[in-house]
């Protein structure tokens, strides 16, 4: 009795076991091609390499908690050969997975970063815009940044004015990125802004020629910050007065920006401080934040203006 007992219960814990085995195979086969038909990580390589246009399907080494692919696609491929692979995955990728499309435009890199909802939209309006002065592009969902060739000198219409496609309906902001000789330059904008008017060329040329190393500027139409527009002058080293009073002699009048940030060297060149001045219709508001700092700033820009008339 004792042994028929013992081999009834071998029986029960061989079905567990068996349904154990069944059971995570089903949940394993659900998770992959069930509702919703999801395409995992290790699946990615296999499912685009049909794809016309594709050359490559890499991994990509990640300590993140995501599998990420590097898809290389055939120079100039035609907007729809991108497209194709948008719609194929869209809402079909795992959680835990991410796809950086790339291919050669012209002369210009392009990477396109998968998932993203509104790419059929975007991307078309992108590969539309790019000239032979972009040296990259990178599209996301929330940013189409945009990176040109150095330059010595900006030009003066390297803000997208605001009729561009590229800030129209339905397109996320766009940075803009340059170096200007040892410096940088950013500009940040999303539809309805128009930064078109803000004297960026001359806001660079007007900072002393031996502090321009490594200075960046930066223009934002919605500073993270201050949620403002905003002009920000960066340097390590800070600036001097009279260039801080130089920048903001150059930009009084416009009517865009709504917030000026500059870094100027304090403690004769040991530290830097941000002076920041709030403006309005064109008009510093206030002396300025820190007070003493910003009183010197505007004393030095009117003792230009005064010298000039």
């Amino acid at each position: 009795m004792a042994a028929e007992t013992k081999r009834k219960n071998r029986i029960v814990m061989n079905i567990r076991r068996r349904g154990v085995l069944v059971l995570g195979t089903v949940s394993l086969a659900s998770a992959t091609v069930g509702c919703g038909q999801l395409i995992h990580g290790r699946e990615i390589p296999k499912y685009l390499s049909d794809f016309d246009g594709v050359t490559s399907v890499e991994k990509v080494d990640t300590e993140h908690w995501y599998y990420a692919w590097n898809v290389t696609l055939e120079n100039d491929p035609p907007v729809e050969s991108v497209l194709a692979i948008v719609r194929s995955t869209s809402n079909k990728l795992a959680s835990d997975v991410k796809l950086y499309v790339g291919w050669v435009q012209g002369t210009t890199s392009m990477t396109c970063h998968l998932p993203m909802g509104t790419a059929e939209k975007v991307l078309p309006v992108v590969m539309g815009a790019v000239s032979p002065e972009m040296e990259s592009v990178r599209v996301t969902e929330e940013q189409v940044s945009i990176g040109y060739l150095d330059v010595e000198v900006l030009s003066d219409d390297f803000i997208l004015p605001s009729t561009s496609p590229l800030l129209g309906a339905d397109m996320p902001s766009v940075m803009q990125g340059v170096s200007v000789g040892e410096s940088s330059c950013s500009v940040t904008q999303f539809r309805g802004a128009d930064l078109s008017s803000v004297p960026l060329k001359a806001v660079m040329e007007t900072v002393a020629s031996d502090e321009k190393v490594k200075m960046f500027v930066h223009l934002e139409a919605d500073d993270p910050v201050s949620k403002k527009t905003c002009l920000r002058v960066n340097r390590k080293e800070g600036v001097n007065v009279d260039s801080a009073a130089s920048v903001l002699g150059v930009v009084l009048g416009n009517q865009a920006l709504q917030r000026v940030e500059l870094d100027v060297m304090m403690n004769g060149g040991q530290d830097s401080e941000t002076v920041a001045f709030e403006m309005e219709a064109g008009a510093v508001i206030g002396s300025g934040d820190p007070p003493e700092q910003g009183a010197a700033i505007l004393a030095a820009v009117q003792q230009v203006a005064a010298s000039s008339s």
